[in-house]
């Protein structure tokens, strides 16, 4: 006797599971009601996860057409709360945005954005915050050597920092180069 490959009415119906590019849109969505990514780093995510490249790229796209990603946007909004908010340099800024996997022309859009000025101008605000902050009394040579310090943990280049320090009057110093070893 064959038996019957249709199922009866009666027959109790098993859920349908969620298709696979429900699933990674879900993951991705959960990921941006946290905080904005970028597409690559969202992309790196759901590889790690675990999902297929195809189902990765249409997930991506999805989000692009419906503007839940724009590179462009994230790059100028973490630069400039980066530079704003935590004071940090163009090339601190400039090293985030490349871990997050952004393409170099949204990079540069974006610091030439917040840092319209160059490097120099905001190197010689963040100098001046920072000596216009500080209380102790220190001799001139390490009240140098700490401006440079200050100035490379903030994100700006060695030569920025060097060039701006070492044109500031700290008083009777023997220059920069005694404090960097």
């Amino acid at each position: 006797m064959e038996e019957a490959s249709s199922s009866s009415p009666d027959d109790p119906v098993e859920p349908v599971p969620k298709r696979p590019r429900a699933k990674a849109r879900d993951f991705a969505l959960r990921r941006l009601t946290r905080r904005a990514h970028s597409e690559g780093e969202l992309t790196r995510k759901m590889a790690r996860a675990g999902y297929p490249v195809e189902e990765i790229v249409e997930t991506i796209d999805f989000l692009r057409k419906r503007r839940y990603l724009d590179d462009v946007a994230f790059a100028r909004d973490f630069a400039s709360e980066r530079a704003e908010r935590r004071r940090w340099g163009p090339a601190r800024i400039e090293t985030a945005l490349k871990a997050l996997a952004l393409a170099d022309q949204h990079i540069k859009a974006a610091l030439a954005e917040v840092f319209p000025f160059g490097e120099r101008e905001a190197g010689e605000r963040a100098l001046l915050r920072f000596l216009s902050s500080e209380r102790r009394a220190l001799s001139p040579a390490k009240r140098q050597a700490r401006a440079y310090r200050h100035l490379l943990a903030r994100g700006f280049t060695p030569e920025t920092a060097h060039e701006l320090v070492s044109s500031r009057d700290f008083g009777d110093t023997e220059g920069l180069e005694s404090t960097k070893n």
